[in-house]
């Protein structure tokens, strides 16, 4: 062996190294300072800044807790005044409070959990403050979680205590085009695009190039959700169309339509139904189309019969009642759809978190009943309610882990083996939708 390829032999592990020196630094730096300021204090990460994620750090104390959220928007949103917000009525500034406010002594990092290590109690954030905002789900579970995805930068966080509190996207049933076309209403940045797109749709309507045919259509907004949300909206919009722009748009408004689409039998069908009947005859009276019992089939951009498909000349609703309708806008309303980060991301238990956690209760059973495995043996999950998705917890909101017994456990047994009982997470906390 030649000294020169001795010598590269004996620096290898020193540059390996470095490597894992580098590395380790580049994670921690942006934390650094964060840490300097944590004391003896315990570090409470939670992830989203909705309504339970921001009044939890608004009330941890602040002299035992160091409060850490990390969410893709830097404020709270008040739904309820969204609809409001998106016609006018009020201004946008008046449905947020900033996560950063100087009386709040809470960090803030914009972006979203990556991946979660219960075992090291570490996650993972991309940072994504340069990125669009958007509630909608502009991603499949698959695509969100699929390894191949672009990943933005990312750094790792410690947690002494972990929130979960990231809410829900809108929910789209897997409807052709409405993830992509429709308009939805669960923040700020959404109301905001519905009022540019109510205008857009009166200026474009208003030119003397644009016909009576597609006057029409540019000027039926359609509401799928008869919800409390679809029907506040719809009651906004119809206040903004004859109360504003009947000003300015006088030979337009008797163009100006809404319909409410539903597949249930009737509106507000979660309240008592007087209050229901009461809003159906209201609307009835004042020209908006209750259209309930319909099936949404797709949504697409261009108006029926055109050939331009971009949606800045309308979209094409097809039901299975009406078939093909042109309209302007299409607000979409029809309830809430699990995180793909609950769903998928969050799923993953890569190791048995012994340090934090309360193993399954071993209740006295008989001396021939065969005995419980061991936690450490166990594919562990998070255990979810089957039919929303969403995570069980405790009384205490702890998060719960179900085990099942490892894939790779072939040994033959006449009897089967006991099912794992749930184990608690002793410092992971769920809140809110997921929960």
């Amino acid at each position: 062996m030649t000294s020169l390829s001795l010598a590269t032999k004996r620096v290898q592990p020193q540059l390996s190294r470095v490597t894992r020196l580098e590395e380790q630094l580049r994670r921690s730096i942006s934390t650094i300072e964060l840490d300097r300021k944590k004391g003896d204090r315990e570090r409470v990460v939670i992830l989203g800044s909705g309504w339970a994620g921001f009044n939890l750090s608004r009330k941890l104390d602040k002299k035992k807790y160091q409060a850490v959220v990390v969410s893709p928007r830097p404020y709270f949103a008040f739904t309820p005044l969204l609809a409001s917000t998106a016609v006018g009525t009020l201004e946008f500034r008046t449905a947020i409070e900033s996560v950063r406010a100087r009386v709040a002594d809470t960090e803030y990092y914009q972006g979203w959990a990556d991946d979660v290590s219960f075992a090291n109690q570490r996650i993972t954030v991309e940072v994504n403050a340069m990125m669009t905002q958007s509630t909608a789900p502009t991603q499949t579970v698959d695509e969100a979680t699929d390894p191949a995805s672009k990943k933005g930068k990312r750094f790792d966080l410690d947690y002494d205590k972990l929130v979960v509190a990231v809410g829900c996207y809108s929910q789209t049933f897997g409807t052709p085009g409405v993830r992509e076309n429709a308009f939805f209403l669960k923040d700020v940045g959404d109301a905001r695009k519905i009022r540019k797109r109510i205008l857009d749709c009166f200026e474009e309507a208003s030119l003397p190039s644009t016909p009576e045919n597609v006057k029409r259509q540019l000027l039926n907004f359609a509401v799928v959700g008869g919800g409390p949300t679809g029907v506040e909206f719809s009651a906004e919009l119809f206040d903004l169309c004859n109360d504003d722009l009947r000003k300015l748009y006088p030979s337009l408004i008797q163009h100006a339509r809404i319909s409410i689409y539903d597949v249930a039998p009737s509106i507000l069908s979660m309240f008592d139904k007087r209050l229901a009947d009461y809003a159906t005859n209201h609307f009835r009276r004042d020209g908006i189309a209750i259209k309930t019992s319909h099936h949404i089939r797709d949504l697409r951009p261009g108006l029926p019969g055109t050939e331009e498909a971009d949606g800045n000349s309308g979209f094409t609703l097809t039901t299975e009642e009406d078939g093909e309708v042109g309209v302007g806008m299409c607000v979409w309303s029809t309830g809430l759809m699990m995180n793909p980060f609950i769903q998928k991301a969050l799923n993953d238990v890569h190791s048995y978190p012994s340090a934090s956690i309360t193993p399954p209760s071993s209740s006295s059973s008989l001396s021939s009943s065969p005995p419980s495995p061991a936690p450490e043996s166990l594919a562990w999950h998070l255990a979810r309610d089957p039919k929303s998705g969403g995570l069980l917890v405790d009384s205490h909101f702890r998060v719960q882990l179900n085990g099942s017994s490892s894939a790779t456990s072939s040994a033959p047994s006449d009897a089967p083996s006991p099912s794992p009982k749930p184990a608690t997470m002793q410092n992971v906390f769920a809140l809110g939708d997921v929960a």
